[in-house]
């Protein structure tokens, strides 16, 4: 019952947990595992500070990890918004700056829905 109301919650907030879930041999549970450690992955704290010193390759890493993460989680929104900052970070570098600090924050903010969700039930588990 749990696990199918957090699955529910998050399908309900954009997540395709469908095909996430497929990705992991159709276990609910290990899915589930994989998702609650989510907010480790998503540690937009370091990918500012990479940002900030126009560290290239760990802002790259960084953002670019996030992005696989998200993907195979099923949270295209944060996935695509990961792609977006790739994509503007290969074409011009840091020389847009105004631009990836936008970019970051749609992603943070797309990141947070999701993290709040299973901060919640976290809670209601223990």
């Amino acid at each position: 019952m749990y696990n199918r109301e957090v699955i529910e919650k998050l399908k309900q907030q954009g997540v395709n947990t469908d095909e996430a879930i497929s990705r992991f041999m159709g276990k609910e549970e290990l899915f589930l595992s994989f998702i609650f450690r989510f907010p480790k992955n998503a540690d937009f704290k370091e990918i500012r500070k990479c940002l900030e010193e126009k560290d290239e390759e760990q802002f790259y890493l960084h953002v670019h990890n996030l992005k696989g993460v998200s993907g195979n989680l099923g949270i295209e929104t944060l996935s695509k918004c990961a792609y977006e900052i790739l994509a503007e970070f290969r074409a011009s570098k840091f020389e847009q700056m105004e631009k990836l600090i936008r970019l970051v924050n749609e992603a943070e903010f797309e990141s947070d829905r999701i993290i709040e969700i299973l901060a919640s039930y976290e809670k209601k588990e223990n």
